[in-house]
Parts: C-alpha cells; sequence; structure tokens
C-alpha cells in the first residue's frame, strides 16, 4: 500500500509562521505536522512507500526529509513547481505514474492519532472516506450516505443531510484509483481545470454512482485539520500527552507580570485557579525578574489583588543578587534602582551610595535619571565589578512594552564596553534552590511563564515541564522561531483550571 501526503500549499492563514517555513513544517507540540503523519505512516508495515506532494519552499522540506529521516527508501518527494496557480487536485494529478496499485490518500495538514489510522488501513472497505459520524463542522467537507454508499462530498452540504465531516483520509482499491484519475486527467487535461479540490472530482464520482465508496466510522478517535492559528493551537492542546501528567505535578511556579496580571490589572479567573491549587494540595510560588519592586511590596501588591498568599510565596531576582553580594563580602553598593528596591537591600544590611561603592548593581530602575546613568558609566570605566538583577529587555503593561534591565545592560555596554553578571531568570538556581528546600525533584514542577528567553529557558535548563502563555510577550511565531520550546502552550494561564479538573 502506498500513501500520499499532499503538503504543496502555503497555509496564508497561519502567516506570518508561513513566510519562513511551508504550512507541513509547523510545529505542533515542538513536531512538524509532516513529522506527525511520516512517523504515524512509516511504522506501519503495511505502508511501503510514502509519496509527498511538495510545493512551497520545496527545498525547506527535501532538507528536513533527508537530515530527519536519513534519505528513507521509504519516501518519495514529487514537486509541483505550479502550486501557486494550481490547488491539490493537480497535486495528486502528479502522482498517477507512481501509484502502482490500491493507495491511501491525505491532506498535508491534518494530524491522526496511530489506532485511527491503522484500523483505517486494515478496514474491510476497499474504496473510503474516515468519516467523523455525527459531527458537523463549518470548514470540513461533510458527506451525505444514501443505502450504505456515500453520494456527496461537500463544505456546503447542510447539518440535515450530514452523515458526518470528512478527516481528508482517503482509501482507494486500483479499481478506484483508476476511476479517480480518470476523472481528474478529464478535468486537468480535457477541460483545462488546474485550480480546483481534489473533493470536486470525487464528488462528481459519487454523484453519478460511478464510484462507491464506504463511511469508514472514526469512533471518536483523535484527529485535526490545521488551517488557521485557532486551529494549530486546539491540535496542541488535543495532541498534548504533557497535559494529563499536569495532574500528578506537586509543585507550580507561576511568573507574574504578563502571566497572572499585567500591571496593577488581574487576569481574569485567577482566584479561581489559586484556589484550586489549594484545594488539590498543590505547592505554588511566585517567580518574578521585575525588580523595580521589593518583596514587602509584592507582597502587599498580590495582596490587594485579592491573592491569599503568604511572603514566602514570591521569589523574585533580588533573592540570588543579595545572596551573591553576602556570598562575596560586597557591602557598599552603587545601586541603580527604585527607592521600594534600596530599602531592601537596606534591610539586608547593604549600604547604598556613589562614594567609593565597591560594586555596580542594576535593576529594573522605574527612577532612573540620567545622573545614575551618567556615575554608573564612570564606575564601570574605572573597573568596579558589574551586576544585573535579570536580563528582561521589556517590560509588559496595558499600553505596550516598556525598557526593562536588558535594555539598560545594551545602553551602558554600548557606552563602556561592559557586560554584568546576570541574575534571576533564565538562571536555574532561581528555581532549584526552592526544590531543593521543598525536597522536591524536577519531575514533580511545573514553570508558567510569558517569555522564553527568561521563563522557558530556565525551565528547560532545570528539566522542569514548561507552559508558555500568550497573554504576555510571545507569540506563535515568536515559539516556532525560537530554540527554547515550551512542553505546553496556552492562550491564557487561567486554562489550567479546565486541565487539572
Amino acid at each position: 500500500m502506498q500513501i500520499i501526503i499532499l503538503s504543496a500549499g502555503i497555509g496564508n492563514r497561519l502567516n506570518p509562521i508561513t513566510l519562513m517555513k511551508p504550512k507541513c513544517l509547523v510545529n505542533v507540540n515542538n513536531k512538524p505536522i509532516l513529522k506527525h503523519q511520516i512517523d504515524l505512516f512509516i511504522k506501519n508495515e503495511k505502508i511501503h512507500e510514502i509519496i509527498v506532494v511538495i510545493g512551497y519552499k520545496a527545498d525547506s522540506v527535501k532538507n528536513f526529509i533527508s537530515s530527519t529521516y536519513n534519505n528513507s527508501e521509504k519516501i518519495k518527494l514529487i514537486e509541483n513547481k505550479k502550486y501557486l496557480t494550481t490547488n491539490n487536485m493537480y497535486s495528486l494529478f502528479m502522482t498517477r505514474d507512481h501509484i502502482k496499485d490500491s493507495f491511501i490518500l491525505i491532506n498535508g495538514d491534518v494530524i491522526l492519532e496511530q489506532k485511527l489510522f491503522d484500523e483505517f488501513l486494515i478496514s474491510p472497505y476497499n474504496d473510503a472516506i474516515a468519516v467523523d459520524i455525527g459531527e458537523y463542522y463549518e470548514e470540513s467537507m461533510k458527506v451525505v450516505q444514501k443505502n450504505g454508499f456515500l453520494v456527496d462530498i461537500s463544505k456546503e452540504i447542510t447539518k440535515e443531510n450530514a452523515l458526518g465531516c470528512s478527516i481528508d483520509l482517503y482509501k482507494f482499491s486500483k479499481r478506484g484509483k483508476e476511476i479517480f484519475f480518470s476523472k481528474m486527467e478529464e478535468i486537468i487535461v480535457k477541460k483545462k481545470k488546474l485550480n480546483l479540490w481534489t473533493e470536486i472530482a470525487l464528488q462528481e464520482l459519487l454523484n453519478e454512482g460511478k464510484l462507491q465508496m464506504k463511511a469508514f466510522d472514526i469512533k471518536g478517535r483523535n484527529w485535526f485539520e490545521i488551517d488557521d492559528f485557532d486551529d494549530l493551537y486546539n491540535a496542541e492542546i488535543k495532541f498534548n500527552n504533557n497535559l494529563e501528567l499536569l495532574k500528578k505535578k506537586k509543585v507550580f511556579f507561576f511568573d507574574m507580570d504578563g502571566t497572572i496580571y499585567l500591571e496593577n490589572i488581574l487576569f481574569d479567573n485567577i482566584h479561581e485557579l489559586f484556589v484550586l491549587l489549594k484545594n488539590l494540595k498543590k505547592k505554588f510560588y511566585f517567580l518574578s525578574n521585575n525588580s523595580s519592586i521589593s518583596t514587602n511590596d509584592y507582597y502587599k501588591k498580590l495582596k490587594d489583588l485579592g491573592l491569599d498568599i503568604n511572603r514566602e510565596n514570591i521569589i523574585i531576582s533580588t533573592h540570588p543578587t543579595i545572596h551573591y553580594l553576602k556570598d562575596k563580602g560586597f557591602k557598599r553598593l552603587f545601586l541603580l534602582g527604585t527607592e521600594s528596591l534600596k530599602s531592601e537591600f537596606i534591610e539586608n544590611g547593604f549600604e547604598i551610595t556613589d562614594r567609593e561603592p565597591q560594586i555596580v548593581v542594576l535593576a529594573f530602575d522605574k527612577e532612573l535619571t540620567y545622573e545614575k546613568l551618567e556615575k554608573a558609566a564612570y564606575f564601570l570605566q574605572d573597573g568596579l565589578p558589574y551586576i544585573a538583577t535579570h536580563p528582561d529587555k521589556v517590560c509588559p503593561t496595558q499600553r505596550g512594552y516598556i525598557p526593562d534591565v536588558g535594555s539598560m545592560i545594551a545602553l551602558l555596554y554600548e557606552s563602556t564596553g561592559k557586560k554584568p553578571i546576570i541574575f534571576g531568570k533564565p538562571n536555574k538556581e532561581m528555581l532549584l534552590f526552592k526544590l531543593k528546600e521543598l525536597n522536591l525533584d524536577p519531575k514533580d514542577t511545573v514553570l508558567i511563564g510569558d517569555r522564553l528567553y527568561t521563563d522557558i529557558r530556565m525551565g528547560n535548563e532545570a528539566n522542569v515541564t514548561t507552559i508558555c502563555v500568550l497573554t504576555g510577550e510571545t507569540s506563535k511565531e515568536m515559539i516556532e522561531k525560537s530554540e527554547y520550546k515550551p512542553d505546553i502552550i496556552l492562550s491564557k494561564v487561567t486554562e489550567l483550571i479546565k486541565l487539572l479538573k
């Protein structure tokens, strides 16, 4: 049995991701759609060849196949160079000289569970369409059945007439193949219609009764067709094996800005989430790189927002910074920081001064003045040691983004050529020290944040389960480009409620 994957299209509804890669290489749970498909098919001994029809950014797919599957003889690539002016019927027709007998056809944007495919493959139906019987999705092809055979396929079929939705998975016998390709030849070669869906040819054959096809009931097994960002997000939820593991986790670490609130506005249903965690006997802590306020002021802010927490629930980048300063014996600091943060350093026994300081400490200074920058630049040029609380380049607000410590590091580097030792996220010790204190393992842990280069990177390096929420700095496009990949992507943190329930 051969299988054909039609993957020549662009996938415009997934722009801007598809500006840099073809739709078939867009990731679902950190794995390209095409790899999901090939891994599924290549395991089955009954499949002796996988034919992939490619077009848009064909070289990217060729490179992916050669680097991933070591030039497997089981995979054949056919390039549709007319992908801009044709449609998937034309792509399928290009395989006519390569199909030897019966075959299976699937569109290149569909993900299936293994059991669904295996059961479809061994089903007694020689010519069949896999159908989600009883379901009706506006974007999907619907089918009509009469006297046990399918008589129509179209997106326009009404809910009253539809048996269910095609999942874009088809099986053809040798005879069915000949009838199907003959109809496509009539449409493409004789009528010169190159820009039609494959289902147009199939619909004509079903309407005319020239091809008898059965509906294979998928019996509620998992599948997903990915057309747009909502589909992509839902597919990642549906096929993510990490989700079930969340219920077994013992401790949850939450970033704050962009994850549970923006500035002073708590996201909806946050209280419900933390009540649920308490009821489930889960430990939780708040992590933040934002060093513009002290631990006491963070505690007051969270209490004012209505969260029932203790001061010990808060871990900020100031903590490892203070630990370092004490460990190295520094006492006199030149601090670029707010009055709120200054009070915490003073409480910990440090002297804040611009007269013969021992070290320059850069924090998120929302009260920054040019005079402070000027003094810092001179101290750095004099050779003073230099540390920073965290590397975040921007801080999210309700209006947009504002410069954070990372931007200030860049400014001072351009004027002095000096770079600091950096604490806070992504330094994994900011998280691991708490796990040691709790006597818990990384496998017991979930880290939730909105930044890839701090939150997710730290979680990756600490070997904990990571969740990236899309309410702060990160977009799906950024995740596609980043080397730091989350285990789970959620549109907002409160989606944890239904996952944990």
